[in-house]
């Protein structure tokens, strides 16, 4: 699937991390709000699975916030993908057109499908 945007940078600056986006723009994010974002989505979380002398080993484990934020833009770019389009994209405007456009067609509807009916005189 094609995605929005392309990541070209992440930079921590104390407590918010600066994004660079492929249109030269860039997102501030509260590194604090980020970092509840991987937890919740257990994105720091990691298993190794390995095979010594024919036996299966699985190791899991959990990476600190300062680990993984040195981690390679490859590694970190996924995931403030889902972030950004998680908690700073605004739908909201979207979200009210498409409402106003099922209103419109919801009623063209119902008013094509009772103009034929005659009241009834109790």
């Amino acid at each position: 699937m094609a995605k929005l945007f392309k990541i070209i940078e992440i930079e921590k600056e104390g407590d918010s991390i600066a994004v660079t986006l492929d249109n030269d723009k860039t997102i501030l994010v509260d590194a604090n709000d980020f970092k509840s974002f991987l937890v919740r989505h257990d994105r720091l979380d990691y298993c190794n699975d390995n095979v010594q002398a024919g036996e299966h080993i699985q190791f899991a484990g959990t990476i600190s916030f300062e680990e993984y934020m040195q981690s390679e833009l490859q590694y970190i770019a996924p995931d403030m993908y889902d972030y950004i389009i998680c908690k700073k994209i605004n739908c909201s405007k979207r979200m009210d057109g498409l409402f106003e456009c099922l209103d419109t067609i919801c009623k063209d509807y119902n008013d094509k499908r009772f103009s034929n009916l005659q009241p009834i005189n109790l």
